[in-house]
């Protein structure tokens, strides 16, 4: 009972993963007692991170057999049971290789030429088996059954939260599910009905672990329901490396963070997970969630709906899935992933990832995909934008969707890059305007009569950060995704993001990264941006706007900082014509600070919650993380009316120019997006910075897809 919270970590010393259940202040939402760790439920015995000893915690799970563990796999057409007996020759082969060998092993058992003979050892020590961390032949000795979850954040779903009000348009299959039969009999297969009949469902809290798994655990008791080990994560060799000693560290391997929601797809309402891996792997895999506590070894089949990675047809441009994928709807009726091609290592590096070398590590593009079956649909290079193009692009970050007109249709999706650059992608189907309902067909129509179609799809260069002087391409990288807020005067979106990166060791400083780790981000001068969308091409020139824009079109405001770390903004330049702002992060006592997580915004008062990182030395990961928390106005990049310093009224009684402050604290996140949590009419808090309280807006629900998509 009352108000609780979950986060993830490890123990550093040997990569222990935790899961912990805290209870948090329901006034000032202060961590407080640990409930439990599932880790320590998963693998049984002493637990350090609740001081319970073996009476407070059970036996450890039974990796298999009756009221034991549930993982599963896939296959290449269908889920399956994660067994020996079950999986594929490939699959099996890659369990068997040699991890030190760099031959590569084409037997699934016994000892050969790049074969170690240990493949079904290797998945019963997956599945949690111990036996060979003690007895011949060695596997790693684990701390915890649980792998270290580092960069995933735990998401906790219960009864179904999509917001969803069964207002699609006229002849989607999601209307035709809706109506009422002849004699007025509610469907039974609605979206309200869906809430209806799942507002009990099992509480159940997911995420990715360097395990090689995606984790489903019971949200109320810690204890796992089922795990998922995706394909590639054996095929790559990522699997058989975390259980060796030289290589489990690092060894990445299910490392983001799931991205979850509810869906129409095979004519009916459900609950899907995607998921991800960072440096763990190139592709991504949907689950069916809509049932978590019935996910069992022996019914797995079409939950596991798909696998997508680089080494399959029209997906080799697919870097490392570091940006997160993203769902939609769209004007042809399908329910989509938008999946950006993410990012490729850097040449020059050791041990040398051939990756590096592709000619796909220096283009950019986005993958839409069905979401029911996982077919490809369309590639959209952002080559084939009709604006100069830039002299490099590489790295897509992870894209947003938008609805410009809130009828359940996503129109538009953004992503920016890691050379700096910002690209609009148009999906409206249409060659101008956006697509209107078409019944009975489920495909809508567009202005001209014609049929929305992905042939009309396209892209545009909107923004660069780096202005005229490419240079600087590639120091003021965007690295998150852009959150679409509201230009309420002109009615169209303004693109709020910041610029900075921080994914791996060339990130970890203050100072020039050595050679070989690219353009110098480190140094330059970080910002965050409102860039306003005129629409495509055709439609920006038509009302006298030229893309892309540069930062010298916009409006800008200086940050001042006082001992405390508090933050004041005041306008410094206004532009005419103006096409956004911008807020330079030039602080001269906070170098090299960077935004690299996702805003959080408040749609209904227009309000965007920013976290910066700014580096502690030369290692940001160091115990006193530091960064800013700011809140800012979505259409001007003003200050919120009240400060979320506590919350009330200006200084002095006056306008407020208090943005936020700077504080040292462990829960500067460094991936994913910041905790925002409150209560209808309350404040906005952040977990463990009970310093800031942002005044909430009235309570009311916002544009259909207000808290979907922010990852």
């Amino acid at each position: 009972a009352g108000t609780q919270g979950y986060c993830a970590g490890y123990d550093l010393s040997d990569y222990s993963g935790q899961l912990l259940k805290k209870d948090l202040d329901p006034i000032t939402a202060t961590p407080g007692q640990t409930r439990w760790d599932a880790g320590c439920i998963l693998t049984g015995g002493f637990c350090l991170s609740t001081g319970l000893g073996t009476d407070g915690n059970p036996a450890p799970r039974p990796p298999s057999g009756t009221g034991g563990r549930q993982i599963f796999t896939w296959d290449g057409a269908h889920g399956q049971a994660f067994t020996w007996a079950t999986l594929t020759s490939a699959q099996k082969n890659a369990l068997n290789q040699d991890p030190g060998s760099t031959l590569v092993c084409g037997q699934a058992t016994g000892v050969a030429p790049g074969c170690d003979g240990n493949g079904q050892n290797r998945l019963d020590w997956v599945r949690g088996v111990r036996t060979h961390e003690t007895t011949a032949p060695l596997l790693r000795h684990r701390g915890s059954v649980l792998g270290a979850i580092i960069n995933s954040q735990p998401v906790y779903v219960s009864a179904p939260t999509g917001g969803f009000s069964d207002n699609f348009p006229l002849g989607s299959l999601e209307a035709d599910a809706a109506t009422p039969d002849a004699n007025g009999v509610p469907s039974t297969s609605s979206y309200a009905q869906f809430v209806y009949d799942n507002r009990n469902r099992a509480p159940t809290v997911y995420v990715g672990s360097n395990d090689g798994m995606m984790h489903a655990f019971n949200g109320i008791t810690g204890e796992e329901r089922w795990a998922f080990v995706p394909s590639l994560i054996m095929t790559n060799g990522h699997l058989t490396k975390t259980t060796s000693d030289s290589y489990y560290k690092t060894t990445v391997t299910v490392d983001n963070s799931p991205v979850i929601q509810d869906v129409f797809i095979n004519g009916a309402w459900r609950t899907v997970l995607l998921g991800s891996y960072r440096l763990g792997g190139r592709g991504i895999f949907a689950l069916d969630v809509t049932h978590p506590d019935q996910m069992t070894e022996s019914n797995i089949r079409d939950k596991v709906l798909w696998e997508i990675d680089s080494t399959q047809t029209h997906y080799g441009d697919l870097g490392y899935s570091y940006s997160y994928p993203n769902i939609a709807r769209l004007s042809t009726g399908q329910w989509v992933v938008l999946l950006s091609s993410s990012y490729f290592p850097l040449p020059n590096q050791t041990p040398v990832d051939p990756a590096s070398a592709e000619a796909a590590a220096n283009r950019t593009s986005l993958f839409v995909i069905d979401l029911a079956t996982g077919d490809f649909i369309k590639q959209i290079a952002t080559s084939s934008a009709p604006e100069a193009a830039p002299s490099k692009t590489y790295g897509l970050s992870t894209a947003a969707a938008y609805d410009l007109n809130s009828n359940f249709v996503d129109d538009i999706a953004v992503a920016g890059d890691l050379s700096g650059n910002l690209w609009r992608f148009d999906l409206t189907g249409c060659a101008t305007g956006v697509a209107s309902p078409n019944p009975p067909s489920a495909t809508m129509i567009c202005g001209d009569g014609s049929a929305a179609t992905p042939d009309n799809w396209k892209v545009d260069f909107l923004f660069k950060t780096y202005g005229s002087n490419d240079g600087d391409i590639g120091r003021m990288p965007i690295s998150i995704m852009p959150v679409g807020m509201r230009d309420r005067a002109a009615g169209v979106p303004m693109w709020v993001f910041g610029t900075g990166k921080f994914l791996g060791l060339c990130d970890r400083t203050t100072s020039t990264p050595p050679a070989g780790c690219g353009a110098d981000a480190n140094t330059a001068t970080q910002s965050i941006f409102g860039i306003r969308d005129y629409g495509n091409g055709t439609e920006a020139t038509a009302a006298g706007v030229t893309y892309p824009f540069s930062p010298g079109q916009l409006n800008s405001w200086s940050i001042s900082e006082d001992s405390a770390g508090v933050r004041t903004l005041t306008p410094t330049l206004n532009v005419s014509t103006n096409r956004g702002w911008k807020i330079p992060l030039n602080v001269s006592s906070e170098p090299s600070e960077r935004v690299i997580v996702t805003p959080v915004p408040f749609y209904v008062a227009n309000i965007v919650v920013i976290s910066s990182l700014i580096p502690n030395g030369d290692d940001p990961c160091t115990p006193g993380r530091k960064g800013a928390i700011m809140v800012l106005d979505g259409q001007f990049g003003a200050p919120p009316p009240a400060s979320p310093v506590g919350g009330g009224a200006g200084p002095n009684g006056g306008g407020n120019n208090i943005i936020g402050q700077v504080v040292t604290s462990q829960l500067i996140p460094t991936a994913g997006i910041p905790a925002v949590i409150g209560s209808q009419g309350g404040p906005l808090l952040l977990p463990g910075l009970p310093q800031f309280s942002i005044p909430a807006p009235p309570p009311h629900r916002g544009a259909w897809r207000e808290l979907l998509d922010l990852l």
